[in-house]
């Protein structure tokens, strides 16, 4: 077995054996900043004023990619790009300042500096590539914009395409090198050119040809390094897409990837050329190749990117965690603290089942359980969800395969963009402290073209329709899963390849989504009950089938009738009842009050308090008529524990009604919803509704009187979950 191999490596040592040195497609782009460079070179004049005899920049992975030992050879970086692509800027910027013409203007004002000019020539034949000896050393394996510049600075030209996007930061590090470097002397430049050359080293760890680099990375995540198994993935994808085009890919894959940003706005920063005054909101649903391409490269000509970082980012931040200028009129507080509900791993699992399923993938008949769907929807299993995939890319025709990673990708994009319109973000309510959601809303600008409006929840406070059945979803739901994503975004993404390119041929009306969001909710709370059927999670299965499925029929044999799922709600009894049917009611709740439905109370802001309502993450479970009553007669254990009796709270509201009695809870209930201009539970404010006039004491026959005002309760409320279900019917 080929083990790993470990040298010390210095720049004059990758000259004496004519390494070259190759940044693979997986990595990401060169991020540091000039705060950064600076300080590097900082800490090597430090050490060679010192005198220490070398300054260690630490441990380098790579690979050897060479075709025979014989050759010179060629280190393939896995990690350390950042690292060693800064040294080479620094070489550059020597070469770059002793050629300047302020530099020689001074040289020759003095006498001739022979280890100067001798340095120079041995700096400016390492930048090169000894076995082609026109192309960099450093060598960018699908990144031909950086290739291009590079090529363009060891030719002495200006710093052409500085501005990009892409090669900004490269630009930025070797202008502060520059910089740096110029202010010394021709004594003081050389022998921090010699010191840099022959001093500064680094431990090369060459792991053998073919290795797995799953296992590697697990094996560096274990010992405390967090690796991004997306990287993997998008590595295998842009490997098969051809060299010209691949540059493209990955500033969509760059603009997915940030979850906290807004997906226009990662657009806007990778495609910075792009004739955005020319795009409305609705025409960025689908890539379009013609209008979204890099500077510098036609249509028909781009290339792509790059994996450092992966192993060591060294707290310095990527280009997909960086936001572009805030546009006028965005809130700036909901641009800094809102967050995703789902990480980038998720979202693409979510696209993998649509994509999927838009392209007929058919089951396995080796696996009984396969309906053509992925194993999980758990992150942690990315890269084994992702096999199979790969696999079909890898196995059929380099041509076919090519066509498959770049519809992914693209499928990609679009659920994005669907994700970003349509789904809620998170953001901390300042009045209670809680997680709640807002939803970027579109409007239309002065122009008459629609845009993303990435503003805070409305004014007024009030929440809309989607936010608050998405936050039911989200609350009630597998975290790590989110089902009833996949078949929301699978609709809202519905289109058809046409010559080659996803076209999209819905753009739905906040109308039609909540339509489609509550269909889809009805259909999943119907899913049988029992949690696996023949080894499948049944919202998992439900969720791929109503990708597709008819939402005004009865489905698969997994939904049951809508009449009989209710109807075992109000049979079932405290702790069986789960969350989410406590939060579905508080939806029905609410929007019955929108619409002017609210209990029988004489408090006349009532309905202002009823339509505030925000449905919050709550998990305690709260019985109105306490358990263990004070001065006060025990209740039927079977009403006690019922539907009726109960309301879903947080900790810190369960624990300050506590187990006082009825008439305390009901007071201090709407003495805190006068204070705070909403109410804790609009499930409860139905239910202190029918006792407003009611004294709950030890009298005679207060048994009779609170059974019968529950049961009331309790069948009022069986009575909207019915009549919300049937009002779906065609």
């Amino acid at each position: 077995m080929e083990m790993v191999k470990t040298e010390v490596l210095t720049a004059r040592r990758l000259w004496i054996c004519k390494a070259r040195l190759a940044i693979p497609s997986y990595q990401r782009p060169y991020v540091w900043q000039p705060e950064d460079v600076e300080k590097f070179l900082q800490d090597i004049e430090n050490a060679m004023k010192a005198a220490r005899p070398h300054y260690f920049i630490g441990t380098l992975i790579t690979t050897n990619t060479a075709a025979t030992d014989a050759e010179p050879p060629c280190y393939e970086l896995i990690d350390g790009q950042q690292r060693l692509t800064t040294l080479m800027l620094i070489f550059l910027a020597f070469v770059r300042v002793i050629e300047s013409k302020e530099f020689v203007r001074v040289l020759e004002s003095q006498k001739p500096d022979k280890g100067l000019t001798l340095l120079h020539g041995a700096l400016k034949k390492f930048l090169y590539d000894p076995t082609m000896h026109d192309e960099p050393r450093l060598h960018f394996a699908i990144r031909e914009q950086v290739r291009d510049l590079f090529r363009a600075w060891l030719a002495g030209e200006v710093e052409a395409g500085s501005g990009d996007a892409y090669v900004k930061d490269l630009s930025g590090g070797l202008k502060t090198a520059k910089d740096f470097l110029a202010g010394k002397k021709g004594p003081e430049l050389c022998e921090f050119g010699n010191y840099l050359f022959s001093k500064v080293s680094w431990v090369n760890n060459i792991v053998p040809q073919g290795t797995d680099f799953n296992r590697l990375f697990t094996a560096l995540n274990t010992s405390g390094v967090q690796l991004e198994a997306s990287d993997i993935i998008k590595a295998r994808l842009l490997e098969l897409i051809p060299a010209r085009r691949r540059m493209d890919y990955d500033a969509i894959w760059q603009a997915c990837e940030n979850m906290n940003g807004f997906f226009e706005r990662n657009l806007r920063a990778v495609f910075p050329h792009a004739k955005w005054e020319n795009c409305s909101y609705d025409e960025l649903k689908t890539f379009d190749h013609k209008k979204f391409y890099l500077e510098g490269c036609s249509p028909d000509q781009t290339a792509a990117m790059t994996l450092s970082d992966i192993v060591a980012r060294g707290g310095l931040s990527g280009t997909q965690d960086r936001e572009p200028e805030k546009d006028d009129g965005e809130d700036e507080n909901a641009l800094t603290h809102a967050t995703s509900i789902l990480t980038f791993p998720q979202l693409l699992l979510h696209t993998l089942r649509i994509y999927r399923h838009q392209q007929g993938q058919k089951p396995d008949k080796d696996k009984d359980e396969d309906n053509g769907d992925i194993p999980s929807i758990t992150p942690d299993r990315l890269n084994e969800c992702f096999a199979g995939f790969l696999k079909e890319c890898t196995t059929t025709s380099a041509e076919m395969g090519a066509e498959k990673a770049r519809q992914f990708i693209e499928c990609l994009w679009t659920v994005r963009h669907q994700f970003d319109q349509w789904v809620m973000k998170r953001v901390t309510d300042p009045q209670s402290g809680q997680s709640i959601m807002f939803r970027a809303q579109i409007r239309d600008t002065k122009t008459g073209k629609k845009r993303l409006s990435r503003t805070t929840p409305t004014a007024d406070g009030w929440a809309g329709a989607l936010e608050q059945l998405q936050t039911v979803r989200y609350f009630t739901g597998d975290h790590s899963a989110q089902y009833w994503l996949t078949p929301f975004l699978g609709r809202l993404a519905k289109g058809q390849w046409k010559d080659d390119r996803w076209v999209a041929d819905w753009f739905p009306t906040d109308t039609h989504v909540l339509g489609l969001l509550e269909r889809l909710d009805n259909r999943l709370s119907c899913v049988a009950s029992d949690k696996q059927e023949n080894g499948i999670h049944t919202q998992k299965a439900a969720s791929f089938d109503l990708l597709s499925a008819d939402l005004s029929g009865s489905g698969t044999p997994i939904y049951e009738a809508a009449e009989n799922v209710i109807a075992a709600l109000m049979q079932n009894k405290y702790p069986d009842i789960t969350h989410y049917w406590f939060q579905k009611l508080e939806y029905i709740l609410w929007k019955k009050a929108r619409d002017g439905m609210v209990p029988n109370l004489s408090d006349r802001d009532m309905k202002d308090r009823f339509r505030r309502y925000r449905i919050v993450s709550r998990n305690s479970v709260e019985h109105v008529y306490p358990q263990t009553p004070r001065n006060l007669p025990r209740l039927n254990p079977k009403l006690l524990h019922c539907f009726g009796n109960l309301a879903l709270l947080n900790p810190g509201e369960n624990s300050a009604y506590g187990n006082q009695n009825f008439t305390d809870k009901r007071n201090e209930f709407f003495e805190k919803g006068r204070k705070t201009g909403r109410y804790d539970s609009l499930k409860l404010a139905w239910l202190f509704a029918i006792t407003k006039n009611m004294e709950i004491d030890n009298s005679v026959g207060i048994n009779e009187r609170m059974e019968a005002m529950i049961q009331e309760h309790h069948e009022q409320m069986r009575v909207f979950f019915i009549e919300y279900y049937e009002a779906e019917r065609p």
